[in-house]
């Protein structure tokens, strides 16, 4: 497995929109990503679209702002397969424009205003260009919504979660990342940065992958174990981010407790709560006695709980463990 085809862009840093219902005239898409996502095409080239993954699931009253947008959209899934509830929280494709309101509200975001049209907060979609219409796209995609494990068994991957894709294809075969690229030119996904009010977009593409040399290619991944370990990696980065950036009083201190964080939801603790306490008597304690900490968190002999009570009584920081 390589990540040798891969190209990575990180756009880091960048402001939202914050106001997509009555905006600046004309802003509908952050600078920064503008010729990225509706780049100009030379005459005589084949066209390009953008579309968005969206989760109904996550992003408020979608099906009724799709159905006002008067966008191509359409549902990853077959309902014959699934009740009837299901399209309430699937996965849809959106074909947007550069002057669409569904476009805007996917980049906005205002911390002093609980807007619901703004999407950027519910991590609920992804972006992807292609030269694909619609339906071939779809049909690309559909490959991709469950995946099975080294025993066959099949499982639903959401594909529309932020970063949840590039997990996948980062350890991933030449072949298997190929056959995706055959219909996507570029994935976008955006973050939270550690920066108040600011935003990372990752861009990843495979610039060696073209419709002709991926011609009649196959291969899609397996969610081996490889695959569920980069998946739970990225999660734990979210995760870790996001409440370093809820918890920490500025940049660097946030930083330093996104690091702490992520160490601990790796070894399967995920209590909040806990998480935040042991970051604050690690911060503590010499640092002399953290490497034997972490070999016995991994070790997974003792709960973290224990742990921590054991050190904090060792070095007399009882109050932080409470």
């Amino acid at each position: 497995m390589t990540q040798k085809m891969l190209d990575y862009h990180v756009d880091a840093g960048m402001t939202p929109l914050t106001d997509p219902d009555f905006g600046e005239e004309g802003v509908f898409v952050p600078e920064c990503l503008q010729t990225r996502l509706f780049p100009d095409v030379p005459e005589g080239s084949a066209p390009q679209f953008l579309y968005a993954l969206l989760d109904a699931g996550k992003i408020p009253f979608l099906l009724d702002r799709l159905g006002q947008a008067e966008l191509d959209h359409v549902c990853l899934y077959d309902f014959d397969d699934f009740d009837d509830d299901t399209q309430q929280v699937a996965p849809w494709l959106v074909r947007l424009t550069a002057d669409s309101d569904i476009t805007r509200q996917f980049f906005s975001f205002d911390a002093d205003d609980d807007n619901p049209f703004h999407m950027l907060v519910h991590g609920g979609g992804i972006l992807l260009r292609s030269h694909a219409d619609i339906a071939a796209l779809r049909g690309h995609l559909r490959h991709y919504t469950v995946l099975p494990d080294e025993g066959g068994v099949r499982m639903v991957f959401r594909m529309q979660e932020p970063g949840y894709l590039d997990a996948l294809l980062a350890v991933s075969s030449d072949q298997e990342i190929a056959t995706f690229f055959s219909h996507v030119l570029e994935l976008t996904y955006l973050l939270p940065s550690l920066e108040d009010g600011k935003w990372d977009a990752i861009s990843v593409r495979a610039p060696t992958v073209t419709a002709q040399n991926a011609q009649g290619l196959h291969a899609r991944p397996k969610l081996d174990k490889a695959r569920r370990d980069n998946l739970r990696h990225m999660r734990n980065l979210i995760q870790a981010r996001a409440l370093a950036l809820k918890t920490g009083a500025d940049l660097a201190d946030r930083e330093a407790r996104a690091d702490t964080y992520y160490k601990i939801l790796m070894t399967g603790y995920d209590n909040e709560p806990t998480v935040i306490k042991t970051h604050d008597l690690l911060r503590r304690v010499p640092e002399g006695a953290l490497q034997p900490y972490w070999d016995a968190v991994r070790s997974g002999d003792h709960s973290l709980g224990y742990l921590n009570h054991r050190l904090a009584a060792h070095y007399g920081l009882e109050d932080i463990v409470q």
